[in-house]
């Protein structure tokens, strides 16, 4: 993450075994290197997109941010938006970080 910048505030509430992490996370101006096949075809859709992939740039972003929400092995991502000139993604879910399975809520 050469020239981003990442800012992390939070605050653990409870105690012991029972507590909670609260997040609110920032990055600005980061590339994403090894992106998957699917943002490799989302990013083709722009011209820009296109000619950082071709000369091995990655995906471009410039800001991602982030709730998210740790509890014991829990982890919940909530209002997660990243945007670039070639590429925007949000995402929410929850993780099992100790089966590393996507935990379906409702």
């Amino acid at each position: 993450m050469c020239g981003s910048t990442l800012e992390a505030t939070g605050k653990i509430v409870g105690a012991d075994v029972a507590r909670r992490t609260d997040l609110r996370i920032t990055i600005d101006r980061f590339r994403v290197i090894e992106a998957p096949l699917l943002g490799h075809a989302l990013s083709v859709a722009s011209l820009t997109g296109l000619l950082d992939l071709l000369l091995g740039k990655g995906i471009q972003f410039e800001r991602l941010s982030a709730t998210v929400q740790r509890e014991g092995s829990i982890l919940t991502i909530r209002e997660s938006l990243a945007y670039g000139s070639s590429l925007g993604v949000s995402a929410t879910g929850t993780i099992d970080r100790e089966t590393g399975s996507r935990i379906s809520r409702e």
